[in-house]
C-alpha cells in the first residue's frame, strides 16, 4: 500500500492547492466580483440620491423634484438588488464547484488508502473532507467581499473629501478604533469560550461519576467527595460563564459605540456648516448613512483579514489531491 510522503514532500501544500481550486472557476469569481461591485456603488448611491432630494426638493418646497428623486432611489434600489442577486449566485456557484472538487478529490484517494497510510488515518481524513473542505468553501465565497469592501472606501473616502473635509477626518479618526475593536475583542472571547467548554466538560464528567459511584461510595464517605467535586465543577462554570458574559458585553457595545460616536462628532462639527451654508442638510444626512457603511466595511475587512483557511487546510489532505493532481498532468503531458 503506498503511503503519503510528509507533509513538504508532497508538493507546494494549501496554498498551491487553494489556488489550482480557483484557477477554474475565475468566471463565475469575476462575474460574482463585477456583480457586487455594481452591488456596492448602486448602494452607495442612495444617499446621495436621498441628498439631493433634500436639498433640491424638500428644502425648497419643489414636489416635481423630490417625486423625481424619489424615482431614482426606486431605480437604484433596484439596480442594488440585481447586482446582490448576481453577487451571491455567482459566488455560491464558485464555492459549491470548488467544494465538489475537493471532495470528490479526497474522495477518490481515501478509498485506495488504509488507516496506516496517512497520519491520524483514514477517519481523520475523512473528517477534513468535510470539515476542511467547508473552511475552503468559505473562503472562496468570500473573496468578492475584497471588491465591497476596495468599493466602500473609494467611493465614501473622496465623497466625504467632497461634502466637508471634517467630516472626513471624522470618519478617518474613528478607523483605527473600529478595527481595534475588531480585533481586540475576539481574541479575548476565543479564550474565553474555550475555558467556558472545559469548565462544561468537567462538570458533565462529575455528574457522570457523581451518577456512576453514588451508590457504591456512599457507606465508604465518598458520595459527600463527589458532591464537592460537583459542586466545584459548577462554581468553576458560572465564573467562566461570566467572564465570557463580560467580554460579550463588553464587545457589543463596543461595536457600535464607536461609529456613533463619530455620527455624533460629524453632526457637531456638521451643524455649524450646515448653518454657515458651507454644507447641506442633504449632506449631513448622506454622511450619516455613509459612516454606517464604512463600520460594517472595516468589521468584514478585519474579519477577512483574520480568516486563516490557508492554514487550516491540512498538509496531509492537501499533499493527496496535489500528488493526483500531479499524476494526471503527467499522464497528459
Amino acid at each position: 500500500m503506498r503511503t503519503v510522503p510528509p507533509p513538504g514532500a508532497a508538493g507546494p501544500g494549501p496554498r498551491a492547492l487553494l489556488r489550482r481550486c480557483l484557477r477554474p472557476r475565475w468566471r463565475p469569481l469575476a462575474a460574482g466580483s463585477a456583480a457586487a461591485l455594481v452591488r456596492q456603488v448602486a448602494l452607495l448611491s442612495l444617499p446621495l440620491c436621498a441628498q439631493r432630494a433634500i436639498d433640491d426638493g424638500i428644502t425648497r418646497g419643489d414636489l416635481g423634484v423630490t417625486a423625481w428623486w424619489a424615482v431614482a432611489v426606486v431605480a437604484v434600489s433596484a439596480v442594488q438588488w440585481a447586482g446582490l442577486a448576481g453577487w451571491q449566485w455567482w459566488a455560491n456557484s464558485a464555492d459549491a464547484e470548488a467544494g465538489a472538487y475537493l471532495r470528490t478529490r479526497l474522495a477518490d484517494r481515501l478509498a485506495v488508502l488504509g488507516d496506516g497510510d496517512v497520519p491520524g488515518g483514514r477517519g481523520d481524513l475523512a473528517l477534513r473532507a468535510t470539515r476542511d473542505t467547508d473552511l475552503v468553501r468559505i473562503w472562496v465565497h468570500g473573496l468578492p467581499t475584497w471588491v465591497v469592501i476596495a468599493t466602500t472606501f473609494a467611493f465614501v473616502l473622496p465623497a466625504l473629501a467632497a461634502l466637508d473635509p471634517l467630516l472626513l477626518w471624522v470618519t478617518l479618526a474613528c478607523l483605527p478604533p473600529l478595527v481595534l475593536v475588531n480585533v481586540w475583542f475576539p481574541r479575548r472571547f476565543e479564550p474565553a469560550l474555550d475555558a467556558l467548554s472545559g469548565a462544561h466538560a468537567a462538570r458533565a464528567d462529575a455528574v457522570a461519576d457523581l451518577l456512576a459511584a453514588a451508590s457504591s461510595v456512599r457507606g465508604l464517605g465518598g458520595g459527600q467527595v463527589l458532591v464537592r467535586r460537583h459542586h466545584t465543577a459548577s462554581a468553576a462554570v458560572a465564573a467562566a460563564t461570566m467572564r465570557a458574559a463580560r467580554v460579550s458585553a463588553a464587545w457589543s457595545a463596543a461595536g457600535p459605540l464607536i461609529p456613533r460616536l463619530a455620527i455624533v462628532a460629524g453632526v457637531g462639527l456638521g451643524g455649524p456648516a450646515v448653518l454657515s451654508g458651507d454644507l447641506t442638510v442633504g449632506g449631513l444626512v448622506a454622511f450619516t448613512s455613509w459612516m454606517v457603511t464604512v463600520t460594517i466595511a472595516v468589521r468584514v475587512a478585519v474579519d477577512r483579514f483574520a480568516d486563516r483557511v490557508l492554514e487550516l487546510t491540512v498538509p496531509s489532505a492537501a499533499g493527496l489531491v496535489e500528488r493526483d493532481l500531479k499524476q494526471e498532468e503527467a499522464r497528459h503531458g
